[in-house]
């Protein structure tokens, strides 16, 4: 299984955008915001993107997701998860994404299915933890030098 480890947070930021461009997310925004490692002033979403979304009827229309990347070595904690809910309950985005360079811890994972069940948000909440990065990574990966 890939190790995200060695990344620096910008790194796993970056590791995300170029995953969610592959994916064929479009109006990708990378909130930065500054050259410094870090970027403090994202407001809890690191990216916001739009992915289109087919319908069964034929239809199409685009899907606001809201990014928020947690690149921690241990189980990410409930308190970093509040800025992203907190953005997205005021901006109601269709999709809140938590990418996670490892896993949520399971008090974070109590506090999502308790958010879920006493707000009943407008939007869905996702979350890619390290496995699904790994499987999503390789299929990439494979799909690039199958198209060479």
């Amino acid at each position: 299984m890939t190790s995200f480890d060695s990344l620096t947070p910008t790194q796993f930021e970056e590791l995300a955008y170029d995953l969610l461009h592959t994916m064929d997310f479009v109006n990708i925004d990378w909130r930065k915001g500054t050259g410094l490692l870090s970027s403090p002033s994202d407001s809890g979403r690191d990216i916001v993107c739009d992915h289109l979304r087919m319908e069964p009827d034929g239809s199409q229309h685009f899907e606001r997701w809201f990014v928020d990347c947690k690149h921690y070595r241990k189980g990410v904690p409930p308190k970093e998860l509040q800025n992203l809910l907190a953005w997205a309950e005021a901006e109601r985005p269709d999709v809140a994404l938590f990418v996670v360079s490892n896993y949520l811890s399971n008090p974070a994972k109590d506090y999502l299915e308790t958010f879920k069940r006493n707000n009943r948000p407008a939007f869905k909440i996702r979350v890619w933890e390290k496995p699904q990065l790994t499987r999503m990574l390789a299929k990439k990966l494979v799909f690039n030098e199958n198209s060479i």
